[in-house]
């Protein structure tokens, strides 16, 4: 499923659940998991995102330090494209985040989600703008200590709302009966 599809799904499965609401359905935990099943869903999909992001950010290097101003220039035209999808299903999160907090007991976790989830749109906004200067130095000739300052910026906005986002997502697991996902810091890797 390529990230553009996975972004629709995600934003179709919030509005399905929205649709339930709205008709009056009766089953407050029904429609929480709903909601949660969206955010869930536009969370995955913006992992593959993200990676798409990333890999464009790989290619931008990769071209600058070729000398290659069109390589940098494309790159960065597909990492703007990324951004643009990751800002969508930010967007759906937000929006299935801002249901969650409608619902009795899931308040509190559903306002942590989304100041995680707009630290993270902060970050990507940052991002944005690294990718604009790409465009306009593509070699960093006179901009470098700008795209670094953004970098590390929005590093560290990106850990911030990642933090608020895990501990968030884990409480509303928990509140809804449900699995949390494993989080990645502890689960160990093998290395051959």
């Amino acid at each position: 499923m390529t990230p553009k599809s996975a972004a629709l799904t995600a934003v179709s499965v919030l509005l399905f659940g929205l649709v339930a609401a709205a008709c009056g359905s009766t089953d407050h935990q029904a429609h929480a998991r709903s909601l949660y099943n969206a955010y869930r869903t536009a969370e995955d999909s913006r992992t593959d995102a993200e990676e798409e992001l990333r890999l464009a950010f790989r290619d931008i290097s990769e071209a600058a330090q070729a000398q290659d101003r069109e390589g940098v220039q494309n790159a960065a035209h597909r990492g703007q494209d990324a951004v643009d999808e990751v800002d969508a299903l930010i967007s759906a999160e937000l929006e299935a985040a801002e249901g969650l907090a409608d619902i009795e007991g899931l308040s509190t976790h559903a306002q942590q989600l989304s100041e995680g989830l707009r630290l993270s749109r902060s970050s990507l906004e940052l991002i944005a703008k690294e990718l604009e200067i790409a465009l306009d130095d593509p070699f960093l000739e006179t901009r470098k200590k700008e795209v670094d300052d953004l970098a590390k910026e929005s590093a560290k906005l990106a850990a911030k709302g990642e933090l608020a986002v895990r501990r968030a997502d884990r409480a509303l697991a928990i509140a809804l009966g449900l699995e949390p996902r494993p989080d990645q810091m502890f689960i160990p890797t093998t290395t051959g």
